[in-house]
């Protein structure tokens, strides 16, 4: 797509959030030391973009517009939670809560959420594009979904009118390795199909497969420990999809039926671990504002509810021009928690409640904590202990006005 683009006389901006610098099995296999020192790992992200620039040039993409920002890879999730909004987060591989890197779009940029967003912003803003591609939301790697999370935020800040396209790069065994490479087709992963995307396909020539095998290349420090995973996007076509614009609707009626609420489908069973999890494994989400105003949100796992399990929503309610508002609503060991995050403080919430009904569990939310807003960015996970079980993937929805 790039080198089609470009050949066009389209200009391609390539913003690149984090440099790669926290891969411990990279940075072993191409410096061999048995204990990756700080500095081995920023290295490790200097040699990234060097081989991001070569990549880009076979596509005819200037070094001018490529623009790296520093942020910690393996860090994008963290800086997407409350704590480290505005709180600097340090990197357990570079182990600074700053950007090392010299040619950083900010300077020594501190490592939190809100930064992201601003540099994402003034990138946007001054670049205006007609078209944004980013990771998919269903993306299993934390820094891609992340990167999903802060590029929709800061498109809905600037209102921009882009064309959104998002791109998947793992999710489980997908993409399948296959020996006959530029032969076959790129589908998507069958558990994501009637998921609630609509995909697109760019059919590519012989010389733009051969030329894209070439830049996949020159990423010498990634293929020496995942080739073939690389290699396995080397097919007959580039995939994409999008999403429609979502909305969480009034009912009349005085008490819903959350099913004809539909918010979102999840992929389920896709993981081993889900034939023996499935209280787990995460269905579906729906949700209405009731007549009394409450905000219901009901969660559906293929089992039943469990005690053993722990349910979370997370939400980021957005109003253009106000203080924004982070609540998380858990259901851990049978026990509710509530904490709201707002104006740089934190509160326990006594007045949102939880209802479990075999395979659903439904939050109840009153309109003092959503009302004001316009957008809720809304994601769902299960967990068991501290271990993250699955993720219903996060999403914006336009929310009714009073």
């Amino acid at each position: 797509l790039v080198h089609r683009l470009v050949g066009q006389g389209v200009q391609v901006k390539v913003v690149v959030i984090t440099n790669g610098d926290g891969f411990p099995r990279a940075a072993k296999e191409n410096y061999l030391p048995k204990s990756p020192t700080k500095s081995d790992f920023t290295n490790l992200g200097y040699h990234r973009q060097q081989e991001t620039e070569r990549a880009l040039a076979l596509l005819g993409v200037n070094s001018q517009d490529i623009i790296f920002l520093g942020y910690p890879d393996a860090g994008l999730y963290s800086l997407w939670t409350p704590r480290y909004w505005n709180e600097p987060y340090t990197s357990q591989y570079t182990k600074v809560s700053q950007s090392p890197y010299l040619n950083s779009f900010t300077s020594a940029v501190s490592y939190t959420g809100a930064n992201v967003v601003s540099d994402l912003r003034q990138v946007i803003s001054e670049y205006r594009p007609d078209y944004v591609f980013y990771p998919h939301p269903n993306d299993s790697h934390a820094d891609h979904w992340a990167t999903y999370c802060f590029t929709k935020y800061a498109l809905t800040e600037l209102g921009m009118e882009a064309k959104e396209y998002l791109y998947l790069v793992h999710r489980g065994a997908w993409p399948l390795v296959l020996p006959l490479y530029g032969k076959t087709y790129l589908a998507p992963p069958r558990k994501l199909i009637d998921r609630g995307a609509e995909w697109s396909v760019l059919e590519l020539t012989s010389a733009e497969m051969s030329l894209k095998r070439r830049a996949i290349g020159e990423y010498k420090t990634q293929m020496r420990v995942m080739e073939f995973t690389l290699l396995a996007f080397c097919r007959r076509n580039e995939l994409f999809a999008t999403y429609p614009d979502s909305q969480i609707l009034r009912s009349s009626d005085p008490e819903p039926n959350l099913d004809e609420h539909l918010l979102a489908l999840n992929p389920v069973g896709d993981l081993p671990l889900f034939k023996v999890q499935v209280s787990a494994d995460l269905v579906s989400l729906s949700g209405c504002i009731t007549t009394s105003d409450d905000l219901q949100l009901s969660l559906r796992a293929r089992g039943r509810i469990s005690k053993n399990m722990g349910y979370t929503y997370d939400m980021f309610f957005y109003r253009a021009g106000e203080e924004q508002s982070r609540l998380l609503v858990s259901w851990q060991q049978g026990k509710l928690k509530a904490t709201l995050y707002q104006a740089g403080q934190e509160s326990e919430l006594k007045d949102i409640s939880i209802a479990i009904d075999d395979r659903t569990l439904t939050a109840i939310i009153p309109a003092a904590y959503w009302s004001q807003a316009d957008r809720v960015f809304l994601g769902c996970v299960s967990s068991q202990g501290n271990v993250r079980i699955d993720n219903l993937a996060w999403r914006a929805y336009r929310l009714p006005q009073p």
